[in-house]
């Protein structure tokens, strides 16, 4: 049936009825304030308090107790299911909260929506209708507004033939970009395919260097290795001749101490502490050099390169040893005094230029040796140095790698998305041609209607009283709610993140039915966002929904109230010892304040119904009077007023008082 129609069936109704209507909202009037008011004789109150008429906020709300706590991750569904329109999001994103993530098409909740406000719009109009008598002058003005009314609704049915007929050649746009997306996606295909087998060479290449740098570079250590063993060979044997033309001039070792029996007296008769330095050089140079050479017999047996180092340092240390006895041996002949007969001069002189020699030799020999180590040091250095640049060379090539094979599957990927979204705009093309022929229908009507109102508004004619003005208020409440509803709905239909993280899991798929899927629809994982995690009774869990407000006080902080949402109601009970039936209800909230933390108490209180900025006054201080709820102004006058939404304490007044008015009760 036509709405217009609807609404002239409505102005057909039965006298009857409307009496049953009426009624029966008296009957829940007296039902509503029976408890608080049992006589009209309010003449009894003996002391009086005063009101000002307020404007206020009016909530109701079920309660319920239990912690805070910090959940690894929250699953998102939509609460009603229906097809996925489109998808804002993608996994591993990061969302902060109240971010939209996904939303549901809305076409026909459009619609309802319309018709809702179009139902609300009838209401208040004969609400208006009742409230005042019709003047001429206003039916004059009213059939002028009829007449607007008729050329608006022409003027809307030539631009709804135009609206639609841009729908259909951007379907037609939309189709020419499918083909254009095929071939872009071919060109897409072939620049990924390309660049993964450029990499996969480059690759190939960088190792095939690494291996050559560590060939070319172990045989210089090799080589160097080898020199350097030589090299110690032959500074042994010259260590091991040293101390033993040092020992036969000073006689320390057994075999050698009666050698120079003939000059022994003249070596230190200047200065003996030079000679005894000379004697203890040499032992200390000898022991010394046996205990290095024991050693370096053994590991001459199976040579070990990774410790060829520490092995040439100590020949070092014992050459430099050798080297300071050789240095106070000639220092010991330089003191010595001359024998014509056994200890000449020109003999001590063949004697210190010999050991000069001898030390220069050593010094020289020891230079040569320990350029050869740092050469070897240097080599390995150089060695790690180029390795290590190779290897990152390699590694750097495996990530281009992996990145050309990440984007050739990226571009697979995003190859049948492309050609996926391209068919989808079609698709979204035929339906906004179709919605727009809806659009178009609802908008006629609309325009039609607003032509029925304004006949109907020409035949109003008299006022009616407050009582009778119930019935048309109660009409608007109910339009009210219905428009509500139906906005809730379209609000439903958008998927939120009720936390600040990433999304680490996407269910569904644009055009998807939400209740074909078997998992949550989105899975966000979390570290900071706080949840209350609380338990409602069977008796009330009726009353919460998912998406309802939430307000949390703390039981540890003070004067301190959050506001929340229920994201989570699970549909299985939990039964405790007692029998007493309850189920989790999971809400969200975000804290800035510091001295929130997990594991702290809460009330929770669950909005079933808040009103805002509606004028209001002390329950008590409506009075039954003539069988109509009223209110004692200054004056003491009685006065009749309409009143509708009341939390028990105060009570909404919908007509008769105004903001500032004051009463008495």
């Amino acid at each position: 049936m036509a709405l217009s129609d609807e609404i002239k069936s409505n102005n057909k109704k039965s006298l009857i009825k409307k009496i049953l209507i009426v009624s029966i909202i008296i009957g829940l009037w007296y039902s509503t304030y029976a408890i608080y008011f049992k006589s009209e004789n309010i003449d009894i109150v003996k002391e009086e308090k005063s009101f000002t008429v307020k404007k206020w906020d009016l909530k109701t709300y079920i309660e319920a107790d239990w912690k805070v706590t910090l959940k690894d991750n929250i699953n998102l569904d939509f609460i009603n299911p229906w097809i996925i329109k489109k998808i804002y999001k993608k996994e591993w994103d990061e969302v902060k909260q109240w971010d939209l993530i996904a939303e549901l098409d809305t076409s026909y909740l459009d619609i309802n929506i319309e018709k809702a406000q179009l139902s609300l719009d009838i209401a208040k109009s004969n609400y208006e209708l009742k409230k005042r008598w019709s003047t001429t002058d206003e039916i004059k003005l009213q059939e002028e507004l009829l007449k607007s009314d008729k050329s608006s609704l022409d003027n809307t049915k030539s631009q709804t033939n135009l609206d639609l007929q841009n729908t259909i050649d951007n379907l037609k746009i939309e189709e020419d970009n499918f083909e254009n997306a095929k071939k872009q996606v071919e060109v897409n295909l072939l620049t990924a395919k390309n660049n993964l087998k450029t990499a996969e060479i480059d690759l190939q290449t960088s190792k095939n260097n690494l291996d050559s740098i560590k060939k070319q570079e172990e045989e210089k250590s090799t080589n160097y290795q080898n020199n350097l063993i030589m090299e110690a060979w032959q500074l042994i044997t010259t260590i091991e001749k040293n101390l033993f033309d040092l020992d036969m001039l000073l006689w320390v070792s057994e075999e050698n101490q009666y050698y120079n029996d003939a000059f022994d007296d003249f070596l230190w008769a200047k200065n003996t502490s030079i000679k005894q330095n000379a004697i203890n050089s040499l032992i200390l140079a000898q022991k010394s050099f046996d205990d290095f050479y024991t050693d370096w017999k053994i590991y001459k047996t199976n040579p070990d390169y990774t410790i060829l180092e520490n092995k040439a340092l100590k020949l070092k240390e014992v050459s430099m040893l050798v080297n300071k006895c050789l240095n106070y041996t000639t220092l010991t002949l330089k003191y010595s005094i001359t024998s014509y007969s056994s200890f000449p001069q020109t003999t001590i002189d063949n004697y210190v230029n010999d050991f000069t020699k001898i030390l220069s030799d050593s010094k020289n020999n020891l230079a040569s040796f320990t350029n050869l180590i740092q050469t070897i040091n240097e080599n390995e250095t150089s060695k790690d140095y180029k390795i290590d640049t190779a290897t990152t060379q390699v590694s750097s090539m495996e990530q281009k790698l992996e990145i050309a094979k990440a984007n050739y599957d990226k571009a697979v990927l995003e190859n049948d998305i492309y050609l996926s979204q391209a068919n989808q705009k079609i698709k979204q093309a035929n339906q906004v041609v179709e919605s727009t022929k809806l659009k178009n229908e609802s908008l006629i009507l609309k325009w039609q209607s607003d032509v029925e109102i304004s006949k109907t508004m020409l035949d109003s004619k008299k006022q009616v009283d407050s009582l009778d003005l119930e019935p048309f208020y109660t009409a608007i409440l109910t339009a009210q709610k219905n428009l509500e509803e139906a906005v809730k709905k379209k609000q439903d239909a958008q998927l939120i993140s009720s936390i600040n993280w990433k999304i680490v899991n996407i269910e569904g798929k644009i055009w998807e039915t939400t209740n074909s899927l078997k998992n949550p629809f989105v899975t966000i994982i979390n570290t900071k966002s706080l949840f209350v995690e609380s338990f409602v009774e069977e008796s009330d869990i009726i009353k919460v929904k998912q998406g309802q407000d939430v307000y949390i006080n703390f039981d540890s902080i003070e004067w301190l109230t959050m506001t929340g949402k229920v994201i989570y109601i699970n549909e299985k009970a939990n039964i405790d010892a007692n029998s007493l039936v309850t189920y989790e209800v999971l809400i969200a909230f975000e804290s800035s304040d510091p001295r929130v933390k997990d594991g702290m108490s809460t009330v929770i209180e669950f909005i079933t119904k808040e009103i805002q900025n509606v004028l209001i006054i002390p329950v008590q201080s409506v009075k039954t009077v003539n069988k109509k709820p009223s209110v004692k102004l200054e004056s003491s006058e009685f006065k009749n007023i309409i009143t509708w939404f009341t939390d028990w304490k105060m009570v909404e007044v919908v007509s008769w008082l105004k903001l500032g008015d004051k009463i008495l009760y």
